[in-house]
């Protein structure tokens, strides 16, 4: 993960922090655009293979992501998601989401949450309003 400059966040960092609440379906790695040809061959190596593979314009209004992968593995449940960020720093991406409960990573050396009170407390701040946004509260 470090080398390829490469994050997990998502519902599998919020569950480091709540691992009683839920199980996450999947991993969301973010990875910057000089590191995702490392990362995928290392996803390659070890077994997981690419199910589809879509462009990621905007979301919430920004650009973010220069594509978005989905991987699986034969016998193993869950996908990966692969996020290519257009920032070299991943890090970038993850104070654009739409709620602070979700500004959470998981990084070669440590958990890190962006709002630590109100994640460990089990409350966010909405940071945008879309209507996609409100239908999810």
């Amino acid at each position: 993960m470090n080398v390829a400059s490469c994050v997990i966040s998502g519902s599998a960092a919020l569950f480091m922090f709540h691992p009683d609440a839920f199980i996450p379906n999947d991993v969301d790695f973010y990875v910057s655009s000089s590191g995702a040809d490392k990362f995928t061959t290392a996803l390659h190596a070890r077994g997981y293979r690419e199910k589809e593979e879509q462009p990621m314009q905007t979301l919430y209004g920004k650009t973010f992501a220069l594509r978005v992968g989905h991987l699986y593995k034969i016998g193993v449940t869950g996908m990966v998601n692969l996020i290519i960020t257009c920032d070299a720093n991943p890090f970038n991406t993850l104070v654009q989401f739409h709620t602070t409960l979700v500004m959470n990573a998981i990084t070669s050396d440590a958990v890190i949450s962006l709002y630590p009170t109100t994640t460990l407390s089990g409350e966010g701040v909405v940071t945008v309003n879309t209507e996609k946004t409100a239908a999810a509260l």
